[in-house]
């Protein structure tokens, strides 16, 4: 199964949803963690630590939501207006 994180769009938010010390937790848990690039930027992280815990980076959002079964974020969907609609289209069925 592979979890999917996506970087924060609502404005002035600068947590992440999961740490790169959290990728092995994931990973160690039979995960695949995929990340989209620079989501751990505003918190402190960069691609590079992530890519070093064991989490693959994407640049494209699109491919978090294409590859993902499990999406997380640190606000939910509804919270950002501008990007909600967009983000609910482009998640798995089911």
């Amino acid at each position: 199964m592979k979890v999917g994180i996506l970087k924060e769009n609502y404005p002035s938010e600068r947590r992440v949803a999961v740490v790169p010390a959290g990728v092995d937790t994931l990973k160690n848990a039979g995960f695949e963690v995929e990340i989209e690039s620079g989501a751990g930027i505003e918190a402190g992280f960069t691609d590079e630590m992530y890519e070093k815990a064991g989490a693959k980076v994407h640049s494209n959002r699109s491919e978090i939501f294409h590859n993902a079964d499990v999406v997380l974020q640190v606000r939910g969907v509804s919270t950002d207006k501008d990007s909600s609609l967009s983000d609910i289209a482009q998640l798995k069925a089911n």
